[in-house]
């Protein structure tokens, strides 16, 4: 079913396909024959939505544009830890590889006092590795809590802004209703607002505050993408 919405969604919002309309009475897409025909060479499996009905489209835009809309930044700092863990046991087991420490070494028997000088110097060597990827390691995790903790505020600010999410859910619902009071626009231009604002949730709660007066005029802005 989200494949079908997605697909009628595309012929009716977007900027790129012009001259597609939707008939109300009849719950269906409606466009110029020479409209099909163009589109339907490029997209064969357009062809079944000529003159077929979808009842449930409006419904289906709440539910899916609400998909398209969210957005995945709060996953960067999960990334970036497991990333950092992923890492830092694999570059420390290259640097114990390189050294090769369980390799014998190949010294007579009586010259005891250059392999402790030997083994001294792997030692360190080993000590150093471990001192210079620490600071490191411990830079990109702290780096990552920070990102989450902004992460978190910004999503407890947006909450605080734009209200919550059963408050949203309302101006999804009401969003069709309110634009169509909306006198000077015309059915597609209130189709593709409906659609557009469905799909982000801030433009959609900035529609609902906008004076009536000044409503015509930002929704034509928006469509143009000037807001």
């Amino acid at each position: 079913m989200k494949s079908d919405w997605s697909a009628i969604h595309d012929m009716l919002a977007s900027n790129n396909t012009n001259g597609f309309g939707w008939d109300y009475n009849n719950d269906m897409l409606e466009a110029p024959q020479p409209i099909w025909q163009a589109y339907i060479q490029v997209h064969k499996n357009a062809a079944k939505w000529r003159a077929k009905k979808f009842p449930h489209y409006w419904d289906l835009c709440n539910v899916f544009g609400k998909d398209r809309a969210n957005g995945r930044d709060a996953q960067i700092a999960a990334n970036i830890i497991s990333y950092v863990n992923r890492e830092e046991p694999e570059a420390t087991e290259e640097g114990l590889d390189d050294m090769d420490v369980n390799k014998p070494i190949n010294i007579p028997s009586y010259d005891a006092s250059r392999e402790e000088s030997s083994t001294q110097r792997k030692r360190k060597k080993v000590q150093q590795l471990g001192s210079s990827w620490d600071p490191l390691m411990n830079s990109l995790k702290e780096s990552a809590e920070i990102i989450g903790a902004e992460i978190r505020g910004a999503s407890n600010t947006f909450s605080r802004v734009f209200g919550t999410e059963s408050n949203r859910e309302e101006l999804r619902n009401n969003l069709s209703a309110e634009m169509n009071k909306v006198a000077g626009l015309t059915t597609r231009e209130c189709d593709k607002a409906v659609c557009k604002l469905a799909q982000n949730e801030e433009l959609m709660v900035v529609f609902f505050k906008v004076d009536e007066d000044r409503k015509l005029g930002w929704v034509k802005n928006m469509l143009e993408d000037t807001v």
